[in-house]
């Protein structure tokens, strides 16, 4: 009895700090996003992330890298988020496959910087 008490107490220790690592990083939803659905989000909090103007002027800026993008599918387009964080905007790339989506992640050292701005892919 008092050995099963003790589990009990241990499993609740465990289970109430892995609820707290999730609160905190998201990893589990991030795992189940990129895994089940194929959208890579960024993790970045809205102070962190750039004006819409800039964001704008990171597209305009890497034309070439944009085509390349939108050529990796004919139904691939890009969106300028501004609705997450008023005030700030992060770019986000839809694509209909997952092989698409890897395609991409495969461009960019980091998927998730795209152009120097917050980025996320997502499959629609």
């Amino acid at each position: 009895m008092r050995r099963a008490l003790s589990f009990g107490f241990i499993a609740v220790g465990v289970l109430a700090l892995l609820i707290i690592v999730e609160v905190r990083t998201y990893y589990t939803r991030d795992l189940i996003a990129e895994f089940i659905y194929g959208y890579a989000p960024n993790r970045l909090p809205c102070d962190e992330w750039p004006t819409p103007a800039e964001v704008e002027r990171a597209i305009e800026d890497n034309p070439r890298m944009v085509q390349r993008i939108l050529t990796v599918h004919e139904r691939a387009h890009l969106v300028i988020n501004i609705w997450t964080c008023p005030g700030r905007a992060e770019l986000l790339v839809y694509l209909p496959t997952r092989e698409a989506i890897e395609e991409v992640k495969d461009m960019f050292e980091d998927y998730r910087l795209i152009f120097g701005v917050p980025s996320g892919l997502a499959n629609f």
